[in-house]
C-alpha cells in the first residue's frame, strides 16, 4: 500500500492486489521513494472496508514508478516539445554528436561532460525522459475509447 498525493496536494491510498506469487520488481524498490512519481493507468476509484477511498490496482504493468518529482516530470514533458538545438552539449553547451545512449534524447560531446551530466543530473532524469517518450508514442485515442466502453 502506498498513500499518495496527486497533482492537486490531496492524500489517497494506492492499494495493490497481487495474485499470489507476483512480487513487486527489483527496479520499484530502487525508484519509489518520497516525492517520486507513480503513474497509474486506467485507475479506478475503490472503496475499502476499512472506510478509506483510494485507488485499487491488480495488474503491476498499468503502474510506471518514475524516480523524479512530478515537477519534474511536467517540465521533462514540456521540454520534449520544445524544438531542440541539434547538436548542442546537455552539459557545456559546445557542438555535440554523441547521444544518451539509453534515452537518445540528450546530446553529448564527450564522455567526460557525459559521465559529469549522469552523476549531476541526468541519472534520474533519463528515466522519466524514457517514459515520456513512450507515452508520446502510444495510441491515447485507444485509451480514451476504453474508457467509453
Amino acid at each position: 500500500m502506498y498513500l499518495v498525493k496527486d497533482k492537486a496536494g490531496k492524500q489517497f491510498l494506492v492499494a495493490l492486489y497481487l495474485d499470489n506469487g507476483v512480487e513487486i520488481p527489483a527496479i520499484w524498490k530502487k525508484h519509489c521513494f518520497p516525492g517520486s512519481v507513480i503513474a497509474i493507468m486506467y485507475a479506478t476509484s475503490h472503496s475499502f472496508a476499512d472506510g478509506q477511498h483510494g485507488v485499487r490496482v491488480e495488474e503491476l504493468e498499468n503502474i510506471k514508478m518514475i524516480p523524479c518529482s512530478l515537477d519534474t516530470l511536467l517540465r521533462i514533458g514540456d521540454d520534449l516539445k520544445k524544438p531542440t538545438t541539434s547538436g548542442e552539449c546537455a552539459s557545456c553547451k559546445s557542438p555535440a554528436s554523441l547521444r544518451c545512449s539509453k534515452c537518445s534524447v540528450v546530446n553529448y560531446c564527450g564522455a567526460d561532460c557525459q559521465l559529469r551530466d549522469w552523476k549531476e543530473r541526468h541519472k534520474l532524469d533519463c528515466v522519466a525522459i524514457q517514459k515520456v517518450v513512450e507515452w508520446k508514442g502510444r495510441n491515447w485515442k485507444r485509451f480514451n475509447e476504453y474508457w467509453m466502453n
